[in-house]
């Protein structure tokens, strides 16, 4: 298994947009009456008014997505080290919205710029391999936006 860390960067001190509704989960608890305590930040407890848990809640730190090989394009595979579309598009939509600008300065295959134009960002990517700007073009030249 693959571990990638992910920077995202942000011009004021909160994201102006946060969806996160598009990335949550099945709770394997869903339904079922959560009762207790809580642990505060202090090492004390406190306690739990009963409630419901909810149906969904958000993924954890670790997000698990099917490798770009089984996404069947090859122009894209012609560079050597992709990421999955979805990986791209869930943060795309998280952190963005319709119209917003995304910034990959490493544009290699062209991923980002491709999930940002079909979820109506723009996008201004840039790579210091010409090979890797040209995959990165031909694939927008594809890419129906949004």
């Amino acid at each position: 298994m693959d571990h990638e860390t992910i920077l995202i960067f942000f011009k004021s001190a909160r994201p102006q947009a946060f969806g996160k509704s598009h990335m949550m989960v099945p709770s394997k608890r869903a339904g079922k009456i959560y009762t207790g305590t809580d642990r505060l930040t202090n090492g004390g407890t406190r306690k739990i008014e009963p409630k419901a848990v909810n149906p969904f809640k958000r993924r954890g730190t670790v997000w698990r997505y099917a490798p770009s090989r089984s996404e069947g394009n090859r122009l894209k595979l012609r560079h050597p080290a992709t990421y999955p579309d979805a990986l791209a598009e869930d943060l795309i939509r998280c952190f963005t919205e319709p119209g917003a600008t995304v910034l990959d300065p490493m544009c290699g295959s062209g991923t980002t710029a491709v999930m940002a134009t079909k979820w109506s960002r723009s996008a201004v990517a840039f790579d210091i391999s010409e090979e890797y700007t040209a995959i990165a073009r031909e694939r927008l030249e594809g890419c129906p936006s949004g």
